[in-house]
């Protein structure tokens, strides 16, 4: 039950999250469940409110995280 986003990246995002998914289980899954798995679960995460990553983080982002991570002992 996926949900559609309007924004095309967004839904390129999900696409590739499943895609992903598909590729790392396709060794250890039969190959016509393989889809089908990667598909339920990253739906479910979507319905739990995980958004996938969209590219590089904004200059302002990026420099915080670099600063906390100077921070942290």
């Amino acid at each position: 039950m996926s949900t559609h986003h309007s924004d095309p990246d967004i839904e390129q995002a999900w696409t590739d999250a499943r895609a992903a998914l598909a590729n790392m289980l396709r060794p250890w899954v039969i190959d016509h469940k393989v889809d089908e798995i990667a598909k339920a679960y990253v739906d479910g995460l979507e319905l739990r409110g995980w958004r996938p990553p969209l590219g590089q983080p904004h200059d302002v982002i990026a420099a915080a995280r670099a600063r906390r991570q100077q921070e942290t002992p």
